[in-house]
């Protein structure tokens, strides 16, 4: 949003010398105005994926770092999920790589249209999706990324789901996302096109709760 204000010159100067003054501060006003959003437009390219115009991979890193250093002072739960299309390639292969960007901005049109406040969504890399669900119970967890897992199925193509759910547990980010990979990746061996969960305890074991 812009806003817009007033200045008031209080001096002895004459009435053209505080139009010049005004002047002079109107255009170092514009200046810095320009250059701040400069600086906005260049910081949105770097955090946002080009073609789907989601986070990229980056944005995520710097998001989930920061909810982890929050973590020892909240006992909410934290739930990150992967997301990979099913059988990519091939479709990218037989359809051609302009069908496979356009399936790619749809599945993120979809999984958008499921997203509560405050969740993040980010495209990790090629055709694989990271999820944040800030505010969520475990067996909330699950049934959002299933609904997920249902509404891309509309878009013609099938996801295959990994969640990790952690509460009150350290982790560094990279090994949370390593974990939901795992579960991912039980998931894709598994049958793809559903979703697997695993749970990180007090212990730091991580069990498998539900597919």
């Amino acid at each position: 949003p812009i806003s817009s204000g007033f200045v008031f010159l209080y001096s002895d100067h004459s009435l053209r010398e505080k139009m010049q003054i005004a002047t002079e501060l109107v255009g170092k006003f514009d200046r810095a105005f320009d250059n701040a959003m400069k600086h906005r437009t260049t910081l949105d390219l770097a955090l946002t994926d080009p073609l789907t115009k989601s986070y990229n991979r980056a944005y995520f890193a710097a998001y989930l770092n920061r909810e982890l250093i929050e973590m020892p002072m909240s006992d909410k739960i934290r739930n990150v999920c992967i997301i990979d299309v099913d059988d990519f390639k091939k479709y990218n292969d037989a359809q051609g790589h302009a069908e496979g960007d356009r399936i790619l901005i749809e599945i993120t049109r979809a999984v958008k249209l499921e997203l509560d406040a405050g969740d993040v969504f980010a495209r990790y890399g090629g055709e694989e999706f990271v999820l944040f669900f800030s505010e969520s119970t475990i067996e909330k967890a699950f049934e959002k990324a299933d609904k997920i897992r249902l509404a891309v199925s509309s878009c013609g193509i099938t996801v295959s789901i990994g969640i990790l759910s952690v509460i009150s547990v350290l982790f560094a980010p990279d090994e949370m996302v390593k974990a939901a990979d795992k579960a991912l990746y039980a998931a894709k061996t598994s049958g793809k096109n559903k979703v697997v969960q695993c749970v990180a305890k007090q212990d730091g074991d991580i069990s498998y709760v539900r597919d």
